[in-house]
């Protein structure tokens, strides 16, 4: 039976389809507004549905630590405040980081100095970049696509998996709302918060076997790093350029999955941090690599710059 014989997922799915219920509701509710028009893509609400949900499902494992509850909520809020008020991603990443904090010093996680590092510089850092991402693809609604390959690859990686499963049952309804058809996406605040919590999942799934924790924060592949692209080569063609939304999205998907399967697979199964540090290399190379040669279907390159210097283009 595989994953639909474990509790955890099977609270976690049904967890995420009420949730897609619930926001279908509401998207419906509010198409119905007089006056108001809504794009697809448009409704960044995935993300508060997913952290929702998933510290719901988190109760029904265990006591949840009150850290843990205002880390997740404490990123959340931080960072969608900072996206509203048009802060850079840096400064995204620098607001999460006191709750980053709370999560990776939460009860039950390894005292372990680099553990805690790791887990403070994904949620930060790799919350800040998904925000980016979810904002840069939100015509495409790329977000909610990744994010449950990037909770599956953690379930794979981890020797205690009940977090990652109901995380992941979470996750694979929420999906439906954005492929094939992007109705609604993460939300900046959202996408950090999913990040956290995914992460927190992570760690503490991994404290058993530690250095699973490098292979399973490596899964955020694509989900974070196609964030950066833009920043990397501005002007180079974009692979998926003559492709349509859907398609695209489908490709991006599968090569992130690739992405996270040589994580998990590899790093995610040593038992010594300096191999699986070293393994990590390869998938993350991977992805800053595909990065660099995607852009949103719907986004042209700029011309390059006549004086010769590189024009750097903010992430969103």
């Amino acid at each position: 039976m595989g994953l639909l014989s474990e509790p955890e997922f099977r609270v976690g799915l049904v967890l995420g389809l009420a949730s897609v219920a619930v926001l279908v509701t509401l998207l419906g509710l509010r198409a119905k507004l007089p006056g108001r028009h809504i794009e697809p893509g448009a409704a960044p609400i995935i993300g508060i549905a997913f952290v929702t949900a998933g510290l719901v499902a988190a109760t029904t494992i265990g006591p949840l630590p009150w850290d843990v509850v205002v880390g997740v909520v404490g990123v959340t809020v931080a960072v969608e405040l900072a996206a509203a008020a048009g802060q850079r991603t840096w400064v995204r990443a620098a607001v999460a980081t006191p709750f980053a904090t709370f999560l990776a010093t939460s009860d039950g996680l390894p005292n372990l100095a680099w553990y805690q590092l790791t887990v403070v510089s994904s949620v930060a850092v790799g919350g800040a970049l998904a925000a980016a991402t979810d904002t840069t693809w939100r015509r495409e609604a790329l977000g909610p696509v990744l994010l449950p390959i990037t909770a599956a690859g953690v379930y794979v990686s981890v020797p205690d998996t009940e977090h990652a499963a109901a995380l992941l049952g979470v996750a694979l309804p929420l999906a439906l709302l954005a492929w094939p058809k992007p109705i609604a996406r993460l939300g900046a605040g959202g996408a950090a918060g999913a990040v956290a919590l995914v992460v927190w999942g992570a760690a503490y799934g991994g404290r058993g076997r530690p250095a699973s924790l490098l292979g399973a924060v490596a899964c955020l592949g694509l989900l974070a790093a196609i964030a950066i692209g833009p920043r990397l080569i501005p002007t180079i063609r974009s692979v998926i350029e003559d492709l349509d939304r859907r398609t695209a999205v489908f490709g991006i998907a599968v090569v992130h999955s690739v992405i996270v399967l040589l994580a998990a697979r590899t790093a995610g199964l040593q038992s010594e941090v300096i191999a699986a540090g070293l393994l990590v290399l390869p998938p993350l190379l991977f992805a800053i690599g595909t990065a660099a040669v995607v852009r949103p279907p719907s986004v042209v390159p700029p011309p390059p710059p006549a004086s010769g210097m590189r024009r750097r283009r903010p992430l969103a």
